[in-house]
């Protein structure tokens, strides 16, 4: 895992803001620690309609295109969340997503949640390329790994 110290606001080029809303606190005013999944996601769709809007500027498109195009989709596999401070109701948050790694048929979404420049949390979320007609995880296509490596501002790793 990456030291919070070694990432800037500078590294992301998907940074989502959100409004901690009052249902997603508990009774000490703090977010439920499930919802920070829940940002991740928030966080991820943004980063893939900004990644289709790269890899095809100018079209309208579905925010997961870029993957069914090529015949499969992706699927979450692992996620860890590491809690380092709270968030709490009212707070605004930004969401800042980048691809932090890229495997032979997965890769890894890391999203940093900040409050001010402070990182109170960093969820990685590992998601497998899977071919829907075989109906198991396939390798990632060169075409979606060089979109994402042209795309990120700070290389992945493999």
């Amino acid at each position: 895992m990456t030291e919070t110290s070694e990432i800037s606001r500078e590294d992301f080029r998907v940074i989502t803001p959100l409004r901690v809303r009052y249902h997603e606190a508990d009774m000490q005013n703090i977010v439920f620690n499930a919802n920070y999944l829940v940002y991740a996601d928030i966080a991820s769709t943004d980063y893939f309609r900004a990644l289709n809007d790269f890899a095809n500027p100018g079209e309208s498109h579905k925010t997961m295109e870029l993957f069914e195009n090529l015949g499969g989709e992706i699927m979450a596999r692992h996620a860890d969340v590491d809690f380092r401070a709270p968030a709490k109701f009212d707070d605004i948050l930004d969401l800042a997503v980048r691809t932090s790694r890229i495997g032979k048929s997965s890769f890894t979404l890391q999203t940093a949640m900040m409050k001010e420049d402070e990182i109170i949390n960093l969820v990685h979320v590992t998601y497998v390329y899977f071919d829907m007609k075989a109906q198991k995880s396939a390798a990632l296509p060169n075409s979606i790994r060089d979109i994402i490596t042209n795309f990120e501002r700070v290389a992945p790793s493999s």
